[in-house]
């Protein structure tokens, strides 16, 4: 994926369009920004006009401060509703992403519950 930058987990349901993907990101060094720097990135995806940007919002996320996204992307004639969670933890960034038809937004709570913090 990149440098510094792991696929780490996917949840899919064969059956639906519904996924979700676990992304790691090793920080060099974690700062009070390094989650701003984050989603950073998925900002600018937002720039691009297939995709509409819904919400942006301050969440906490198996005890973790967050950041929650939520976005359509439309290609052709098929559009797809997103969300992701953005945070840092221990020097690492975590973006967890889910993506579902737009009928299907209330399945991603479902697939959220199956995320729970690592014990120590």
């Amino acid at each position: 994926m990149g440098k510094d930058v792991f696929l780490a987990a996917t949840i899919s349901n064969t059956n639906t369009l519904l996924k979700s993907v676990v992304i790691k990101t090793v920080l060099a060094k974690q700062t009070d920004s390094s989650l701003d720097e984050l989603c950073a990135g998925i900002r600018d995806t937002f720039s691009n006009p297939v995709v509409k940007e819904i919400s942006e919002s301050d969440v906490m996320f198996l005890g973790y401060h967050a950041k929650a996204f939520t976005y359509l992307i439309t290609q052709g004639s098929q559009t797809t509703y997103n969300q992701a969670i953005i945070f840092v933890a221990d020097g690492k960034g975590w973006t967890i992403a889910f993506v579902c038809r737009p009928e299907q937004k209330d399945e991603i709570k479902k697939i959220i519950g199956f995320y729970h913090r690592r014990a120590a």
